[in-house]
């Protein structure tokens, strides 16, 4: 949005930027570009934190995979949980004497 409306102004028209916690007064001519640089740089980071994302996610689910780890409350594809419910139920009762 800042540099939608800074293309539209003078080049040679004063502007301010904030760097840190000064603020500088420059020309839009000099700003502009640094602006720009800096838009640049970021959605350059964002891709590459995405990408690093993505491949540690992949390695987590090789990991929990290879070391057959569950998530609590995650749900077991094979079916051996409902085995599990039963034989604890079954063998879970009140002893009274």
């Amino acid at each position: 949005m800042v540099i939608k409306v800074l293309q539209s102004v003078e080049p040679t028209r004063k502007c301010m930027r904030m760097i840190d916690n000064v603020l500088i007064e420059r020309q839009v001519k000099d700003i502009l570009p640094a602006l720009e640089d800096s838009v640049k740089k970021m959605s350059e980071c964002i891709e590459t934190l995405s990408k690093q994302f993505e491949e540690k996610g992949r390695e987590l689910q090789r990991y929990k995979a290879e070391h057959k780890i569950r998530i609590a409350g995650e749900k077991e594809s094979t079916g051996s949980e409902k085995k599990d419910d039963v034989s604890s139920s079954s063998t879970s009762g009140v002893l009274v004497s």
